[in-house]
């Protein structure tokens, strides 16, 4: 029997501290999960502060991996959902798996992830729909600027056929070279009209750069004092911004470190977080003894891929690896608020033990 996703959270549960994943998040999370296949990839993504217990679930239909169709499969087998809202959500996940798994659909090689993201604000309540995000895999065209555009604008249509997208094209346009466009994404608890964009860049000044050219609502010198002793401890940058096309005042900032460094300076950048009471001590040591390894023994069929190697269903259980990552801190920044952070919980599987 196939596992379905609340398997897996239970398999990672045992790693799960309570100060940074209550019993009642966690409830929910599992609920959420009984919905889905056992997907490889995914993170908890969890409030820092003090009194801030709030975490939302982001979960990865990968490509890599057949999970896109997967899902398909697993979507036939399930009953309608109750909620239209709900129900509307997983149509439109049926439609881009669909037209993801046709290799001369125009976006199959630049589509990489569809993110699930659940935005959990209250764990009592009605289990919420989750929103589209679509990351793009990195390749020639996805880096030339005068083909991008257009990329994007077509994965517009795909997330939100109601989109004005033409008015989102000068903003694509204008994206330099120096700056990766990841991902973009339709979040449905905001306007209706705005575009989540992701953004990936390797200095600050880039960033305020990009704020400038696009006539950011906010103080930009502000937010460059507000921002200085993070930024001077990130070795680069994702920027989240909503835009309409204008760009909304509320940012996330990914503070990201050198692979080779990387404990060490999210050590390092979460004390600071501590001392500017934007952390708990305790969430702080939650967030860093997130990273790490462990093998569980199942039958790989429980899950929602098989070896892509052999492309054979293995039968027996094997030693299946669990990575647990906590790589960057996002700081979300409003005009005139305090800055909120934010860690991210990664878990990540792999069909084959790795040694």
């Amino acid at each position: 029997m196939q596992a379905d996703l609340a398997d897996y959270i239970d398999v990672l549960t045992p790693w799960l501290s309570t100060d940074l994943v209550s019993d009642a998040y966690l409830s929910r999370i599992r609920q959420i999960g009984r919905r889905l296949p056992a997907l490889s990839f995914g993170c908890f993504e969890c409030w820092l502060g003090q009194d801030q217990m709030r975490v939302d679930l982001n979960l990865a239909i990968t490509g890599k991996v057949n999970e896109h169709l997967v899902i398909i499969d697993w979507l036939a087998a399930t009953p309608d959902a109750d909620d239209d809202g709900y129900q509307s959500t997983l149509d439109k996940i049926r439609s881009i798996c669909g037209l993801w798994r046709d290799s001369q659909f125009i976006l199959h090689p630049h589509i990489k992830v569809l993110w699930l993201v659940y935005d959990i604000t209250d764990p009592v309540c009605r289990e919420p729909a989750p929103w589209l995000y679509i990351h793009f895999r990195r390749n020639r065209l996805s880096d030339d600027v005068l083909v991008r555009p257009e990329l994007v604008l077509q994965t517009v249509a795909l997330l939100n056929d109601q989109y004005p997208r033409e008015r989102f094209r000068p903003f694509f346009e204008s994206i330099g070279p120096a700056v990766q466009i990841c991902s973009i994404g339709a979040p449905t608890s905001r306007d209706k009209q705005a575009l989540r964009v992701y953004l990936m860049m390797h200095s600050f000044s880039d960033l305020l750069q990009l704020l400038i050219d696009h006539h950011w609502p906010g103080n930009v010198a502000g937010f460059k004092q507000v921002m200085s002793p993070y930024a001077d401890r990130s070795d680069f940058f994702g920027l989240s911004l909503d835009i309409t096309p204008e760009l909304q005042p509320r940012i996330g900032i990914e503070c990201w470190f050198a692979e080779d460094r990387a404990q060490e300076k999210l050590a390092d950048f979460t004390q600071q977080l501590v001392a500017d009471d934007l952390c708990s001590t305790q969430k702080r040591d939650a967030l860093l003894s997130w990273n790490g390894q462990f093998d569980v023994q199942l039958n790989p069929g429980q899950w929602s891929w098989h070896d892509p190697a052999t492309d054979i269903l293995l039968q027996n259980p094997q030693p299946t690896a669990v990575r647990r990552m906590a790589q960057y801190v996002k700081l979300t920044y409003q005009p005139g608020k305090p800055l909120l952070a934010k860690g991210y919980l990664y878990f990540d599987r792999s069909a084959r033990r790795s040694d």
